[in-house]
């Protein structure tokens, strides 16, 4: 082994460190480095397991090229992956996570209010006419006082209390829902239905559009298995699935608008371009071609682990790019802009909140804007909140918005909607009360407009949720947790107007 050669690798509390061979051995033996969480080696083209390294003896000083595992490969379609696999969380590069077993399902209760709205000011109550052979005098002293009454009622019942709130600003709660003969909004439009029996423990999803009914899926299944699936939109059914694998890793199935289907390992690939990923290197934020080649994108900050990204095609053909650098408990949220071919077009741009926990960012492009979309608790022991942040094609975001009312909500999804506006959707509840997946239409300023629609209620965990726009139509995608270690995957169909 040699001390001259320098290797990069995450450690167990998911930082990235660098060293000689036999540092990152010491590391290994003192347990500070576990075998599952992937090294890198200069001259390497990707990330690779500690325990793929060490058995291929890849660490030793005569091993000069990248590994030599076999090559991403499609095996028969399984109509049932094995329930006792189990896949983690995985970040760029991997960082393991130490998951608790789900708790049991609770029933959820039927009367709980839609958007967490409740009526403080009862309407007037409508009291018998008064007869005649009351006195006049008493009349016109009551319906003085009436009249007063109604003013109040009145004001309160149509004070606005619906608001995007910039972070830290008062919470603001939210008011009843809209009718939907008189506001615009969205609907249902196909109940959840079951496209997936067993998916990763909170998987990673990716969608692509193929025509305006069907629809390419991509969601990881085990840690070296992943599916994918052609979905008809209406009604919404199966066309085709296909088990995948990869000898070393899967933390994403990235499809094309060709209906092809990438399996990332450490990176996110990149599909419809010229055939690149990206992810982190020793160096930074990186962009990787098919043959190897690396193009430092955003350098240094490369200490702490990040998120795996999410890449949007813009209208301009650009690629909006957002991901969380560190961990929940003390990650930031960035943002950035890419060519069409991967190359650096903007700074790399920041997202965050004073103090508390991110998760990971979601992104949706229009004809001229971005939206990103994250998690945060502020602070760290409060509700989950969502954060919005708006910007046109090719700039960064100056501030976030808050999306209002003191009711826990988390994994957030949004989509574009016709005129500039959009769709978002989120996860509220807790183990107690059960889960709802939910919906609403945003304003082109990211203000509430119309009903909140409700797609799912669960007592299960939801994983993952994301929105795709398939035509007229957007095609909602959900995880969630019926099994001890995997979880079923269901779609919806919501029309907006």
């Amino acid at each position: 082994m040699s001390d001259t050669t320098d290797f990069s690798w995450v450690g167990a509390d998911g930082t990235l460190h660098s060293g000689s061979a036999q540092e990152l051995m010491r590391a290994f033996v003192s347990g500070s480095v576990p075998g599952k969480n992937p090294v890198w080696r200069q001259g390497w083209s990707e990330w690779v397991l500690l325990s793929d390294a060490l058995a291929e003896r890849l660490l030793d000083a005569e091993a000069e090229g990248p590994p030599t595992v076999p090559e991403s490969a499609a095996v028969p379609t399984s109509p049932m992956i094995d329930p006792d696999a189990t896949c983690e969380e995985l970040t760029q590069p991997l960082y393991q996570l130490v998951r608790a077993a789900p708790p049991p399902p609770r029933p959820v209760p039927p009367s709980l209010p839609l958007g967490g709205t409740t009526h403080t000011v009862p309407p007037p109550v409508k009291r018998p006419g008064l007869r005649m052979p009351m006195l006049v005098g008493a009349m016109f002293g009551l319906i003085g006082a009436v009249a007063a009454a109604g003013i109040v009622v009145s004001a309160a019942t149509d004070a606005p209390t619906r608001a995007l709130q910039r972070a830290g600003a008062p919470k603001l709660g939210l008011p009843a829902t809209p009718s939907p003969a008189t506001t615009k909004g969205c609907a249902l439009g196909a109940p959840p239905v079951e496209i997936a029996p067993r998916v990763a423990w909170v998987p990673s999803l990716h969608a692509a559009t193929l025509s305006d009914q069907r629809v390419a899926i991509g969601v990881t299944a085990t840690e070296k298995t992943g599916i994918g699936l052609t979905l008809a939109i209406d009604p919404l059914t199966v066309e085709k699935s296909e088990l995948l694998a990869d000898a070393r890793h899967v933390a994403g199935v990235v499809p094309s608008r060709a209906g092809a289907f990438t399996l990332d390992r450490f990176t996110r690939s990149v599909p419809d371009a010229d055939g690149f990923s990206l992810g982190m290197t020793p160096a930074g934020f990186t962009r990787i071609g098919t043959d190897g080649a690396q193009s430092t994108l955003w350098p240094g900050q490369a200490r702490e682990i990040i998120s795996r990204p999410a890449v949007v095609r813009a209208p301009d053909d650009n690629l909006a790019v957002a991901f969380r650098r560190g961990d929940e408990d003390r990650g930031v949220v960035r943002f950035g802009w890419l060519d069409a071919h991967g190359g650096k077009k903007s700074e790399l741009g920041l997202l965050s909140v004073a103090s508390g926990v991110i998760a990971e960012p979601t992104l949706a492009v229009a004809t001229d804007r971005v939206v990103v979309a994250y998690a945060a608790r502020q602070p760290a022991d409060a509700p989950w909140s969502i954060e919005l942040a708006s910007a046109r094609l090719g700039e960064l975001p100056a501030s976030t918005l808050r999306f209002g009312g003191d009711t826990s909500r988390d994994r957030p999804a949004v989509a574009p909607l016709p005129g500039g506006r959009w769709l978002l959707a989120w996860v509220e509840g807790d183990r107690a009360s059960g889960r709802r997946v939910r919906a609403q239409a945003l304003a082109a300023s990211l203000s509430a407009e119309g009903p909140v629609v409700e797609i799912a209620a669960t007592p299960d965990p939801v994983g993952a949720l994301v929105l795709h726009a398939a035509g007229p139509a957007v095609l909602v995608l959900f995880s969630e947790r019926r099994h001890r270690q995997s979880e079923v995957l269901q779609a919806a169909r919501i029309s907006c107007r």
